[in-house]
């Protein structure tokens, strides 16, 4: 038969260990609940970790650790009523600490009944988790940019492909047209044969733009007039919006001239609409003209 002072004693031991344990726990904040959310118990870690002193925060509600946003929806008291329900509630979140800044924390609240099953009040652990969240956010953005670069450079090369393809029809068809302008006599055969020619040409300007997108073409800089450089252009940006997007031109009574590899140019132009249609899903209007400050283009 045991004695009932040993028992005690034991009993009064392992409580004592368990009390040396959470106060020496710095990166957890482990502290008790009364059934209706008032704090009884503070650890060194809740001080580290939400900024209040155990004199400071014994006797308050454990709401004030929430977001004013969470605290009309509820949250503070949806936790406990799942604690007290399940057992056990775990959550994520935004918490607040003293000073007002936030912090993303895991909270584990569990139930703490007697032997007669009542609820006496929670333990609740709480886990600042501000870095690991940051740290996923930031490799799902490196993840979706790696994406989008394999996925343009896929493009470029199925682009760069069918353009040089595109450029050797091109040039049997030129061939054949000159051939057949020193056979021609009459004016109204030359005059089809021109009006081919200039298709085939506007077809080789198209392919060095594709070419260009590619990055399959070498940079040919030169000095152009951008206002003519995007007049010329301004059929492939109006197609390149849609029935609630219109692209509008708005350029400079005089000349603007700069040194630009003119397909390159083309192509960011296109770039930049593309992103602007991209960002407006309601549609609206996409207007091109130069800066105030200066004859330069945005």
């Amino acid at each position: 038969m045991s004695d009932p002072g040993t028992t005690q004693s034991a009993t009064y031991g392992t409580e004592q260990q368990f009390r040396i344990l959470v106060q020496g726990v710095t990166d957890y904040a482990i502290f008790m609940l009364s059934p209706t959310g008032i704090v009884t118990s503070w650890n060194p870690g809740a001080q580290r970790i939400k900024g209040y002193s155990q004199a400071e925060i014994i006797g308050q509600h454990f709401s004030r650790f929430y977001t004013d946003e969470d605290r009309a929806a509820g949250l503070p008291a949806q936790i406990l009523a799942t604690a007290a329900k399940d057992g056990r509630a775990e959550r994520e979140g935004w918490r607040v600490r003293s000073d007002g800044t936030r912090f993303w924390a895991h909270v584990v609240v569990d139930a703490i009944r007697d032997e007669t099953g009542t609820l006496v009040g929670f333990a609740k652990v709480t886990r600042d988790i501000t870095e690991r969240r940051e740290a996923a956010a930031a490799l799902e953005k490196a993840n979706a940019a790696l994406f989008q670069a394999q996925k343009m450079e896929a493009i470029g090369r199925l682009t760069g492909g069918v353009a040089h393809d595109f450029n050797n029809l091109l040039s049997v068809l030129s061939n054949g047209l000159q051939i057949l302008a020193m056979q021609s006599r009459t004016p109204l055969d030359m005059k089809m044969i021109e009006g081919m020619r200039r298709a085939v040409e506007r077809g080789a300007s198209l392919t060095q733009q594709l070419l260009s997108f590619a990055r399959q073409q070498p940079l040919q800089a030169q000095v152009c007039d951008l206002n003519a450089l995007i007049r010329d252009f301004e059929p492939m940006l109006r197609r390149a919006g849609n029935q609630q997007i219109h692209c509008e031109l708005a350029l400079h009574a005089r000349e603007g001239c700069a040194l630009v590899d003119a397909a390159r140019f083309e192509a960011a132009l296109l770039n930049l609409v593309v992103n602007a249609v991209d960002a407006m899903p309601e549609g609206g209007v996409i207007t091109i003209k130069p800066s105030s400050s200066n004859p330069a283009f945005r």
